[in-house]
């Protein structure tokens, strides 16, 4: 935790200008260091183009959960962080004149092929197993969920051969879950796709 000195009521009308001074300095000082706290303090945006300017953010760090009060009127809106549904970590919720909505649900993404995952194209996956014809077993990173009862959203991003695909999920513990892609022309037919791609969410 970072605290900053602060003398209000300085400088003092009454009080002797060389009395002040020091104080004075102290508080200019803390003004630039809790401007510097996720924001371009006085002079750091120079040098860094025509639409950076000091005073801008460089990050938003949440100090801890807060459920603001009462619902904003448009165009008030709030972004805050609370407890999941899912687990008690911090989500990001965006409150504004219709309701409150989660901004984090999105816990994994994954672009794969029949060699695996593609790691430029995915975020929060572990691994890409192909178990057999057209069944695939996914593994996020430790933590990208809490239990098992999250969502999954698939689907190929090309055919095998002239087979039209059906994809489906099925989770089979913390953080995995199988991928199976079953020809739409022959039922039962288990086939590789050439590529797909799959969405993790949990509130």
């Amino acid at each position: 935790m970072t605290t900053f000195a602060y003398y209000a009521n300085i400088p003092n009308a009454p009080d002797n200008p060389s009395f002040d001074q020091p104080l004075m300095q102290t508080n200019s000082g803390s003004i630039n260091s809790i401007i510097g706290i996720d924001h371009l303090t006085f002079g750091q945006a120079q040098g860094g183009g025509p639409n950076v300017s000091d005073g801008q953010h460089k990050q938003v760090t949440f100090a801890n959960k807060f459920v603001p009060g009462f619902m904003p009127t448009d165009p008030l809106s709030i972004c805050y962080t609370n407890s999941g549904t899912a687990s008690t970590v911090s989500q990001m919720f965006y409150s504004n004149n219709n309701g409150i909505f989660q901004v984090s649900p999105i816990k994994a993404w994954g672009y794969a092929g029949t060699a695996g995952i593609i790691s430029s194209q995915s975020v929060n996956v572990a691994t890409v197993t192909r178990v057999s014809a057209g069944i695939y077993t996914v593994t996020l990173t430790t933590n990208a969920v809490t239990g098992d009862n999250f969502a999954v959203i698939a689907s190929t991003t090309s055919q095998a051969g002239s087979n039209r695909l059906v994809v489906n999920y099925n989770i089979i513990g913390i953080g995995q879950f199988t991928l199976t892609f079953v020809s739409g022309n022959n039922a039962g037919t288990f086939l590789d796709p050439t590529s797909f791609s799959f969405l993790v969410m949990q509130i």
